[in-house]
């Protein structure tokens, strides 16, 4: 059992809390701009952060899948040591949460939506095409990604929460 992360561990760790750290303040500040092309270059390298943010902590999934954590120190009491584990589960969730939600807001344009279904002879039962379809799928759109991204990360969670409750997480691997 390794006594220290790895150099690559420790690099992805790094590297993923500096693109979130920058990523979050950007996300907020351009959102109150008004439109124009900074706010649009601003929007796409807001985009991309996300997205190397997301493939970066896969990378991070599998190297950890492969190369066991260092344990923790066995000063630390009980509670602490499920504290640090609930802590490094939350952060996992969060990032997950917000990828989902933000990567379904961002990429899914209800008009575009409604116009290829109005173009190619789709329908909603119930619902007129063209507006009032882009309508109904806006609101949809308003409802379903929270959930949505919340179920994602709880069942990203099950076997970390297992491994938790079953106080084997020095035995496997993962999370």
């Amino acid at each position: 059992m390794p006594d220290h992360y790895t150099r690559t561990a420790v690099t992805l760790h790094w590297i993923i809390a500096l693109l979130i750290f920058t990523a979050f303040p950007l996300g907020v500040y351009m959102h109150e701009l008004p439109l124009s092309p900074d706010k649009l270059r601003l929007y796409s390298w807001h985009k991309w952060a996300g997205v190397t943010i997301f493939l970066l902590a896969l990378l991070r999934i599998l190297w950890r899948a492969t190369h066991r954590p260092p344990p923790l120190l066995d000063s630390m009491r009980h509670w602490e040591k499920i504290a640090a584990h609930s802590t490094h589960s939350l952060l996992y969730a969060l990032m997950i949460i917000f990828f989902a939600y933000f990567y379904v807001s961002i990429t899914f344009d209800p008009v575009e939506v409604a116009d290829n279904m109005k173009k190619y002879g789709g329908f909603i039962p119930g619902i007129r095409a063209g507006e009032p379809t882009a309508k109904y799928l806006a609101h949809v759109l308003s409802r379903l990604p929270a959930p949505g991204a919340l179920y994602l990360a709880v069942i990203a969670l099950i076997p970390a929460l297992a491994f938790i409750m079953l106080a084997t997480h020095s035995k496997f691997p993962f999370g």
